[in-house]
């Protein structure tokens, strides 16, 4: 018994750094909890397109419309064609390495958030055959990376 009591407090510290460890190693990053915001403002996905984007993965990089950098970071959002209706939400300024986001003919509508005028290394921005009104946020002439817009 006395065995068990100078275990103890080694054995929960053990317990303990593999809880932590391990969820710090399966929470998904704040470009997957801005991912999962953007899902959560879509109101119809008619072809379950976004129905495999799961909070559980580690990572949004083997989500459908999803690209990746080699090192993990979103680099590209491709879900043209969809029929997908909703908002866009301000997170999605948190994608700061997007280089092409494509939303092309789809039912989004609402306003462009500002937000995506963070996008500084944006190269590809396609919002075309959509529903949005209001300004195009200014911000977006600062982003000396855009080619197409």
């Amino acid at each position: 018994m006395g065995n068990c009591r100078r275990r103890g407090p080694a054995a929960l510290c053990l317990l303990l750094w593999f809880l932590l460890g391990f969820e710090l190693c399966a929470s998904l990053s704040h470009e997957g909890l801005a991912l999962l915001r953007f899902r959560e403002m879509v109101e119809a996905d008619p072809s379950g397109a976004l129905a495999g984007w799961d909070g559980a993965d580690a990572s949004p990089c083997s989500w459908f419309g999803v690209e990746c950098s080699d090192d993990g970071r979103v680099v590209g959002l491709n879900l043209a064609n969809l029929g997908l209706k909703g908002m866009l939400p301000p997170e999605i300024g948190q994608l700061t390495s997007m280089q092409s986001l494509i939303l092309h003919k789809n039912f989004f509508y609402g306003i462009i958030p500002t937000e995506i005028g963070d996008l500084r290394e944006l190269k590809v921005l396609d919002l075309g055959y959509n529903n949005f009104n209001g300004p195009i946020p200014s911000d977006l002439a600062n982003i000396l990376s855009l080619e197409f817009m």
